[in-house]
């Protein structure tokens, strides 16, 4: 073969270590309600394996449950007020007329935005839930009619009576029927009774009327019209049935104005409620507005009972109505396809315990509190393409869509595989040749040494291994032997690890890797920058706090600047780091930083890695005792903590 002549590169190849902590973009507090088919779960009681629904009427498995400890909460308010809680670091598919494409950004970032409100007041949103959730239900009475009997039905006096002199509607409700009932009318009042009567030949006494006996058992018996309400059953049954019911309501007390608007009057509260949790969750936006009537009575004018107006827009208006005198006049306009729920507000709302979940829908949406489409970003989507990426944690097909027109390749869809040492190298060792990857992901570090150092511990306890360094000897192979693998192709490399949070053996409070000193001290041999992900300061309910990128340790470049995520989702942040670590720097200048003794050094195990590397030691764990040995000496106290 002709050998290739090599290029030079105005920066060093991306071979770096990013650490912060997992699961953060998912966490609402344990009293968040999750969308289940047929009715909705507690955040606290959601567990691996569950099946919730999915904005796009498909249904999804939680494949991962994260408890998050005590953190600050913030409740988002949307413009036809229904609202969600969640922490200032949870994720959300936001749309904005400015820009090209959606963003997936944080709570604190959208309250950020929504504070410049000449540009960004009214004008961020999310998409709403198409309403395909949950199964066919097993309904007492056909939705449609019973849509009909709320919304102009006459249920004081007991009987299934309406109103509305619509023969379209009567003939709707009449084709509905089970058999052996029909539609009387008398004096306007439309009645569903039995075909035979109610005393029907060869049965002694009177036959029972099932409708009135059904509303009976529903509650809805005997109710006057600022009692009613939708039975729950109804509210979490399947799309057909809810649409059903509520182009019964419609039909019946709903309205399309002279500008093609939506309404619904009731003087009921709670059926006003109902109404606006149906239309959520059929995927259309719902606003009630008060409205107090007044009438006179022997010349004395006095209140009458409040009225609530509900405000309705749909993606598809015409399909909310069956009586073709209303369902003509309700069209589309050129908006109606691009309707969107528009976020009001962000505020703080106290501390609560939290957790993240994940799904397997590979958006990672599912549907939280009234029917708000919620996320479940990751730096490495903003790597060079094409990647791939060894998916330890089983959750990189969660931001999948972040990469943009990156290509992304996983190691295997086996999930031991990504978190085998000898897998890993044995499928890079068979596939990377010749291959197109630009940037190799390992995500997580953690999720492939924590289960190793759990075996040298188990073993060491249980006898197997007397001698603790030969426990954890297998540990350290696999550490070497995962590297090796890694960064023998040339490719850019990114290691991505965990912090948590832990208590020192004082009792404070403090935050430590997930992955030992050692195995650091390893890991910084083979990487030329050390980044970690930091906020400006903790979210204490202002709201404000943004999230970037720290250059801890750089081999040949400036460290310890931040770098904030001001354009989201971590775009473009690895070519700003780049920038603000290499430019202006000669190879002289370069070559200097690398050389020189570093006044003072960032954490341990770029210590540890820098004695190693100027051969002042021949093994990593000597290195490691003298450097404990040195801590000691400068600080005796510690020898009695």
């Amino acid at each position: 073969m002709a050998f290739k002549k090599m290029s030079k590169t105005k920066y060093p190849p991306r071979l770096w270590a990013l650490v912060g902590y997992p699961g953060s973009g998912k966490a609402q507090p344990l009293t968040a309600k999750v969308k289940v088919p047929g009715a909705w779960k507690l955040m606290g009681e959601i567990k691996i394996g569950d099946i919730v629904c999915s904005p796009n009427g498909g249904a999804s498995r939680v494949t991962g449950v994260f408890p998050q400890g005590i953190r600050f909460v913030y409740q988002v308010t949307f413009s036809d007020h229904r609202a969600v809680r969640a922490t200032g670091d949870h994720l959300w598919e936001v749309f904005c007329k400015f820009w090209d494409y959606a963003r997936i950004i944080t709570t604190d970032e959208i309250s950020r935005l929504l504070s410049h409100e000449k540009t960004y007041g009214n004008r961020l949103y999310v998409r709403l839930s198409t309403g395909e959730t949950g199964a066919e239900a097993d309904l007492p009475i056909d939705p449609y009619i019973l849509g009909v009997l709320l919304g102009d039905g006459t249920l004081s006096t007991g009987r299934a009576r309406f109103s509305k002199p619509e023969p379209d509607l009567v003939r709707n409700v009449e084709q509905r029927l089970k058999p052996g009932y029909k539609v009387t009318t008398s004096r306007s009042l439309h009645s569903i009774v039995q075909t035979s009567g109610a005393r029907q030949k060869g049965v002694q006494g009177v036959t029972p009327n099932s409708y009135m006996e059904t509303l009976k058992l529903l509650g809805l018996s005997g109710l006057r019209s600022w009692e009613k309400f939708i039975p729950s059953i109804y509210l979490h049954a399947s799309f057909e049935q809810r649409l059903y019911l509520l182009r019964g309501l419609l039909d019946t007390d709903g309205t399309v104005g002279l500008k093609k608007t939506v309404s619904f009057s009731t003087s009921s509260s709670q059926l006003a409620r109902n109404v606006q949790e149906l239309i959520w969750s059929l995927g259309g936006l719902c606003h009630i507005g008060l409205k107090q009537p007044s009438y006179t009575y022997h010349g004395d004018k006095r209140d009458g009972r409040p009225a609530f107006v509900l405000s309705i827009r749909h993606p598809d208006p015409n399909a909310l109505f069956l009586v073709p005198r209303k369902r003509d006049r309700a069209v589309e306009t050129q908006y109606s396809h691009l309707l969107k729920l528009r976020i009001e507000s962000v505020d703080p709302d106290g501390q609560e315990e939290c957790q993240c979940i994940r799904v397997s829908q590979p958006d990672g949406l599912y549907i939280t509190d009234n029917y708000v489409v919620t996320h479940n970003s990751t730096f490495a989507t903003q790597m060079r393409g094409p990647l791939l990426v060894v998916d330890a944690d089983h959750r990189f097909r969660e931001v999948l869509d972040l990469a943009g027109e990156r290509e992304v390749y996983e190691l295997s869809d086996v999930a031991t595989d990504n978190t085998d040492p000898d897998r890993v190298a044995a499928i890079l060792a068979g596939n990377m040749p010749d291959s197109d990857v630009a940037t190799i992901v390992v995500d997580s570090l953690t999720a492939i040494i924590t289960p190793l150092v759990v075996q040298a511990m188990v073993d060491k306890d249980a006898g197997r291994e007397k001698n603790l360094a030969v426990a954890f000897r297998t540990k350290a192979l696999a550490m070497r032997q995962l590297q090796d693998a890694v960064t023998r192709w040339a490719t850019d490399v990114l290691w991505i690890y965990h912090l948590m949070d832990a208590r020192d053996a004082r009792g404070k409070a403090m935050t430590r890797a997930t992955v030992s000193q050692t195995e650091l001290a390893r890991l910084t041999r083979s990487i030329n920058m050390q980044l970690e992900i930091v906020q400006d300061g903790p979210s204490t309910g202002s709201g404000q706090a943004r999230r970037g990128v720290k250059v801890v340790w750089a081999r040949r470049g400036r460290s310890g600047m931040t770098l904030w995520d001001d354009a989201g989702c971590w775009r473009t942040m690895p070519e700003k780091i780049e920038a603000a670590v290499y430019d202006g720097l000669t190879e002289a200048d370069q070559e200097r930083i690398e050389q020189d003794i570093p006044e003072v050094f960032p954490n341990p195990e770029t210590t540890i890695a820098w004695g190693l590397e100027r051969g002042a030691f021949k093994a990593l764990q000597h290195a490691r005792n003298t450097y404990q040995r040195l801590k000691r000496e400068a600080n005796p106290r510690m020898l009695t903590r």
